[in-house]
């Protein structure tokens, strides 16, 4: 977790805390503490692939069929040259979020992405990103 850095001189004061009181937490804390802070949808999970070919790089849901021949849609769709995505995919298989899941991801084994939308089209949290010379007037105007 990283602190706004408005001097640009290094970690702050807040990065050093949150540091040292993160290295002191269990693995089932920082499990938590992630849960909490990142709360979204738990049946499915997106995870970020990237092409080392072609340099591009998203997320897609992380799926047990993921390119299976014979389930995953990402291959060609029959009789077209046309790929299909995982939005058409009636085979899929989505990995829930579990608590396996999410240490992964905080030792680095995997970049998670959540979906915050819920099915029910409510939301637990809001991220928004200021940038820029102004970012602490575009912050202050945001509340």
């Amino acid at each position: 977790m990283a602190a706004i850095e408005p001097s640009g001189d290094g970690p702050t004061a807040l990065d050093e805390a949150v540091s040292s009181r993160m290295t002191t937490l269990s693995s089932e804390a920082k499990v938590q503490l992630f849960r909490s802070l990142f709360r979204g949808r738990e049946d499915v999970f997106a995870r970020r692939w990237e092409n080392r070919r072609t340099g591009k790089a998203g997320y897609s849901p992380a799926c047990a069929d993921e390119w299976d021949p014979v389930l995953c849609g990402k291959g060609r769709v029959r009789g077209s040259t046309r790929k299909a995505n995982c939005a058409e995919c009636c085979e899929h298989s989505f990995f829930r979020v579990t608590d396996e899941e999410i240490e992964k991801h905080l030792k680095g084994f995997q970049v998670m992405g959540v979906y915050p939308l819920l099915v029910d089209e409510t939301c637990w949290f809001l991220a928004a990103d200021f940038d820029d010379g102004a970012w602490q007037d575009d912050a202050a105007s945001f509340r």
